[in-house]
């Protein structure tokens, strides 16, 4: 079976992952006022019901002015 090792358990360094799906940065821009608010929260949860394993965010600046 191709990708048999895709739903197996993996590790990045010490980070234990329930699969190998890893979602990579999607630009939302949902975030207000470098804010996270419903509309990011309830499109990162979508995907994490989805199965993926880990979630690399679009996050806000953590230095906003």
């Amino acid at each position: 079976m191709p990708y048999s090792n895709l739903f197996q358990p993996g590790n990045i360094g010490a980070c234990k992952l329930k699969n190998r799906i890893i979602m990579p940065l999607y630009p939302t821009k949902y975030s207000q006022d470098s804010r996270v608010n419903e509309w990011m929260l309830a499109f990162y949860r979508e995907r994490a019901k989805g199965g993926v394993a880990m979630i690399v965010l679009d996050c806000p600046c953590l230095d906003y002015p």
